[in-house]
């Protein structure tokens, strides 16, 4: 039973980064701006977020997996000893579609639809999950800017090693009337 609680948990996460992932850029940022100007001071807070997107975004983007580990791990868990090896293809099947749908895709169309009024009551949710998940995101962000993931994503070493002032840039020409 209490398995069953872990993967609602999860399966209420994922929906909440969903619909905060497209709440936050899907918002009406004039609408905001102009609350803000009124004193609302979540809006205000929204909009100085907005303009360097990439910490809460990050959150949003790494809670949703986070979840899906969770919820598929606690539920193969909790099937290993009815089903044996099975649980692992029966998890895959069942949980994931229900994943998906039910913590994704009808979470991010709600929030598409209240878009402006959702932020207002999910920004300080979603910033307090990223001050949580700020070790996670900032472990992801250096793992993705090392070299070896340079390397892998097709961008050379030579271009890695040089600094942005060295590196040989198209020459301009002027072009005739």
């Amino acid at each position: 039973m209490t398995s069953a609680w872990v993967i609602l948990a999860a399966l209420l996460v994922t929906a909440f980064f969903s619909a905060a992932e497209m709440a936050f850029l899907g918002a009406n940022r004039i609408r905001l701006r102009h609350l803000a100007e009124g004193g609302h001071r979540v809006a205000g807070r929204y909009l100085e977020a907005f303009s360097q997107p990439e910490r809460l975004l990050s959150a949003a983007k790494m809670g949703v997996p986070a979840a899906h580990i969770v919820a598929s791990t606690v539920a193969t868990w909790a099937l290993l000893p009815y089903t044996g090896p099975a649980a692992v293809l029966i998890v895959t099947f069942v949980l994931t579609p229900i994943m998906l749908v039910l913590g994704e895709v009808i979470p991010k169309a709600i929030a598409q639809q209240w878009a402006t009024g959702l932020i207002l009551r999910l920004f300080w949710p979603l910033t307090w999950s990223a001050w949580l998940l700020a070790p996670l995101t900032w472990t992801a962000s250096k793992t993705r800017s090392s070299p070896l993931a340079r390397r892998r994503s097709g961008r050379s070493w030579s271009r890695w090693w040089m600094s942005p002032h060295s590196a040989r840039r198209p020459r301009r020409t002027r072009q005739s009337p």
